[in-house]
């Protein structure tokens, strides 16, 4: 099923992209690069890091040592969720997470100074 998906993805996404996948890695190779001009976007991408690292971490220590003193991520979600009020209160959390990355990127300057949607390095 997950290979059907995929390749239906890849057949009807054929020529959809703005700009080829290789094109798309040049550009982020360069971005990374040039890594000292743009510190706050380093600074994300060095917080995302970490936060995954973390969460992997965090998930393959609770499943090696399977102990009840070191639960998984998704036992600790699933006892908030299990109750109407929490799936509620996720649901919101992640619309919010969802809209402040949305608009987020609108409002900010580009790299030329001009107001509106940023452009990528």
């Amino acid at each position: 099923m997950i290979a059907a998906a995929f390749g239906a993805a890849t057949v009807l996404g054929r020529g959809c992209q703005r700009s080829r996948s290789t094109e798309w890695v040049r550009s982020s190779l360069r971005a990374t690069s040039r890594w000292r001009e743009h510190p706050g976007y380093s600074a994300g991408v060095v917080v995302w890091i970490a936060v995954i690292f973390a969460v992997v971490g965090w998930d393959l220590n609770s499943f090696i040592h399977q102990a009840h003193d070191l639960p998984t991520l998704s036992y600790e979600i699933g006892r908030i969720t299990r109750y109407a009020w929490g799936r509620a209160v996720v649901f919101a959390l992640w619309l919010l997470a969802g809209s402040a990355l949305v608009a987020g990127r609108r409002s900010r300057p580009t790299l030329h100074g001009r107001e509106g949607r940023s452009r990528r390095w």
